[in-house]
């Protein structure tokens, strides 16, 4: 064996015993940007792809097309839990008439609801999305709204957002602890925004149930 092809020799043998050696995976990162990007299907996609847990905040809400998938995915079994701001209602001050729509009918398909706190006067202008068997987390400054994540016409007609998409662990554990401030804990009344007993908790999905008793769990002021 002459020492060239020792070397090759040895020189292939290192890189097949490195490409077995594992190696931590990257973190994905995505940007969407809603001036000329549809940022709404990989939401969409994300929504139906998910099986362990969906946990969502918002300041409002107005595309129904978010609301109809997560309740498909609560209604196939898939856990889900949502922090809300009544403050975007009409009824309190707000001008959003379609995200009280939309919030009522996760209420009526029984999902977990959280209110941020009346007495807080900040509002919950919190706007993600936490996909925990993904290990991805959607955020931005973007409401879920019809025009928010696809432009009508790009560079044209569009709302001057940019979505971020990741998987980052070291992100990922930041955002799903809490929203901030506080939120008041009750079991609601199916079908209704109305609550029974109160008290109140810190603005977080932790400790957070599924359920309270055989009712959904709501969280209102």
């Amino acid at each position: 064996m002459n020492v060239r092809f020792a070397s090759r020799l040895i020189t292939a043998l290192v890189v097949t015993v490195i490409s077995f050696i594992p190696r931590p995976a990257l973190a994905t990162d995505t940007l969407c940007d809603a001036s000329f990007q549809d940022c709404r299907a990989p939401l969409i996609q994300l929504i139906r792809q998910e099986n362990v847990r969906i946990d969502v905040a918002f300041w409002f809400m107005e595309d129904s097309r978010f609301s109809a998938e997560i309740i498909r995915r609560w209604q196939a079994g898939v856990p889900v839990r949502v922090i809300i701001d009544q403050r975007a209602f009409p009824a309190l001050g707000g001008d959003h008439p379609v995200d009280a729509q939309i919030v009522q009918t996760l209420v009526n398909a029984g999902i977990p609801i959280r209110q941020r706190s009346l007495n807080n006067p900040y509002i919950l202008h919190w706007k993600t999305m936490i996909f925990q068997g993904q290990n991805t987390v959607e955020f931005s400054g973007a409401n879920y709204s019809p025009t928010a994540f696809v432009p009508q016409d790009p560079y044209r007609d569009y709302e001057d957002e940019a979505i971020y998409f990741t998987d980052d662990a070291s992100i990922d554990s930041r955002v799903a602890p809490t929203t901030g401030g506080r939120t008041l804990r009750a079991c609601s009344i199916p079908g209704t925004l109305m609550s029974t007993a109160q008290r109140c908790v810190p603005s977080t999905f932790a400790g957070m149930s599924s359920r309270c008793g055989d009712r959904p769990t709501f969280f209102i002021a």
